[in-house]
């Protein structure tokens, strides 16, 4: 791939995860359905590694991530980074070992995404003691389902991405 392709390759996942970050804060964020809204953003970070690898998905997780935690207010400092960077490393060996990328590891990674998130979310509750435990899991399962949902969108646009710039 000439290096032309590659920023074309990264402008384009840049420009997907804008519009799904812009996705997530204009509309999503106003949708509650079973008392929660569906969370996206952990989701662009495991599929985008899915289907580049340990370290180009980490890369992107760790910027993606740092991105994050300056525009929002996390639980903690350095929370989407540290959580994104996890999420990447663990989606692409997933990908890599387990599951080949396409949909079924799409939607595997997606789940695993959530789950990070929302064990860190709670361990940090929890620690804080707010809310219980229970809550907090009652919480997670309702969003992990509602977001799940949503994946195959996320699939198609990043799947559609790869798929471009790897037959140019």
């Amino acid at each position: 791939m000439s290096r032309h392709d590659l920023i074309m390759k990264w402008i384009l996942y840049s420009a997907g995860a804008l519009c799904v970050v812009l996705i997530q804060s204009l509309i999503l964020n106003h949708i509650r359905i079973l008392s929660v809204h569906p969370f996206l953003i952990p989701m662009l970070a495991a599929i985008v590694a899915s289907f580049e690898g340990p370290r180009d998905g980490c890369v992107f997780g760790l910027i993606f991530g740092v991105l994050c935690d300056v525009t929002t207010q996390p639980p903690i400092p350095c929370f989407y980074t540290l959580a994104f960077v996890l999420i990447a490393f663990l989606s692409a060996l997933v990908a890599k070992n387990l599951i080949a990328p396409g949909f079924c590891c799409s939607l595997v990674v997606s789940a695993m995404s959530l789950l990070v998130t929302q064990l860190f979310y709670t361990l940090i509750f929890t620690y804080r003691s707010i809310g219980s435990t229970l809550g907090i899991l009652s919480l997670m399962g309702r969003e992990l389902l509602i977001s799940l949902v949503l994946s195959p969108l996320l699939y198609l646009l990043f799947s559609r991405i790869h798929r471009k710039m790897k037959l140019d």
